[in-house]
């Protein structure tokens, strides 16, 4: 959207963030990693948060 915005000469309407707890986060299968852009104690403010789903064990991931 802010692409299509760019180019009719308009200012953007989003600022998308990926945020994390940890600065790499390696996948299950170990052939890549995410890296966000900031940590989630560093987010001051935000108008949405979009959780992905979880596949596996979701109490796992409270450890």
């Amino acid at each position: 959207m802010n692409d299509i915005r760019a180019g009719m000469g308009k200012s953007a309407v989003s600022d998308v963030h990926l945020v994390g707890l940890e600065k790499e986060i390696p996948q299950r299968t170990g052939l890549f990693s995410t890296t966000p852009d900031c940590l989630i104690d560093e987010v001051e403010q935000t108008d949405l948060i979009i959780i992905p789903a979880i596949h596996d064990n979701p109490l796992q991931g409270y450890e």
